[in-house]
């Protein structure tokens, strides 16, 4: 029989995540609404994962680049490098997204974010590359 594959970590391996002030959750929300036409903007936040550096986190839309829109994501470790296509900008800004969004940054609850299409757009379409 195949084995089902763990699709989040153990509890104790989890990094505790502090959730955002509502400005900031207010900064994410306009950003993401920016991203559904890839206007270029970025906004800066606290990073939401306790004791891990950078304190300050900036996110990037660049614009279209060959018809995909350059978006870079900092995370601790190194950036999340996208370039989306309509088809997954559309998935990361639907409504229904922007409210989910907007309630797990509020309460520091990240949940089922690897299980959606989003998740597996993603995957796709964004490369993480380490911090040197």
């Amino acid at each position: 029989a195949a084995k089902k594959m763990r699709t989040s970590m153990p509890a104790e391996k989890q990094f505790r995540i502090k959730p955002l002030s509502d400005k900031d959750v207010q900064k994410a929300i306009k950003f993401y609404k920016g991203l559904r036409k890839c206007k270029k903007a970025s906004y800066q936040f606290p990073n939401p994962v306790a004791n891990m550096k950078p304190d300050i986190l900036t996110n990037v839309i660049h614009g279209y680049e060959n018809g995909k829109c350059s978006v870079i994501w900092e995370s601790f470790g190194g950036n999340l490098n996208c370039k989306f296509s309509s088809k997954t900008l559309k998935l990361l800004t639907s409504k229904k997204a922007l409210k989910e969004l907007k309630t797990e940054m509020a309460s520091g609850k990240y949940e089922n974010a690897a299980n959606t299409s989003l998740a597996t757009a993603m995957q796709k379409e964004c490369i993480f590359v380490p911090n040197q």
